[in-house]
């Protein structure tokens, strides 16, 4: 069973940030964003703005549903790989 942490979206951002060993630095230039932006997002206390969430979803190719919905309805497992959303 998942805790609740894992099913936010700072939790799935930063799982799949690591697993494809990107740092927060490098996604925030992918973004355009500052890094403490993708430090705020993974950490609860705020969201992507509507442009930001869009760019996430390609390039972490998940739809922007799922990572609005967390891992409640995604991933039976307790990683957070693409499949399994």
């Amino acid at each position: 069973m998942l805790r609740e942490e894992e099913y936010s979206f700072g939790y799935i951002l930063r799982h799949f940030r690591k697993e494809n060993h990107i740092t927060q630095s490098q996604l925030a230039r992918r973004l355009g964003v500052t890094v403490n932006t993708v430090h705020v997002w993974e950490t609860r206390s705020s969201r992507p703005s509507m442009y930001s969430l869009m760019q996430l979803s390609d390039l972490m190719q998940l739809p922007m549903e799922r990572l609005l919905q967390g891992a409640r309805r995604g991933a039976a497992g307790r990683n957070c790989r693409r499949e399994d959303y």
